[in-house]
């Protein structure tokens, strides 16, 4: 039994200090844009994080396709809110850059405004 503690401590040893402590790969936090085909705000209201890219896509020699070897780029996690999301990867000791979002401005917009005398081209 004693043999099998210590193998376990050693592979744990070897663990924290190979494995644990790697650094992470960057990740960009964002809120995501409201879709340009849709006027409503649907899925704009969480946040992202979404790792950047390492490695470029390349194109397959027989086929032609293209592919990718790095499949962190496949991850999107969505957060409730900015915090959450920053605070998610301090704890997972994950480099981030925060993109905060550009908000325009929310014009009023009404039906009668298309009737009104003096915007009518004559």
């Amino acid at each position: 039994m004693q043999a099998k503690n210590t193998e376990n401590v050693k592979a744990l040893a070897f663990y924290e200090k190979y494995c644990n402590f790697r650094p992470m790969s960057k990740a960009r936090i964002y809120q995501p844009a409201k879709n340009a085909m849709q006027s409503g705000k649907g899925k704009t209201q969480n946040w992202l994080l979404e790792y950047i890219p390492e490695t470029p896509y390349f194109i397959e020699g027989l086929m032609g396709w293209s592919g990718m070897d790095d499949t962190k780029r496949e991850i999107s996690l969505r957060f409730p809110s900015k915090e959450a999301a920053i605070s998610y990867a301090k704890d997972k000791k994950i480099e981030f850059e925060l993109l905060l979002p550009n908000t325009g401005k929310q014009r009023s917009k009404s039906y009668a405004d298309n009737f009104i005398f003096s915007k009518v081209i004559r």
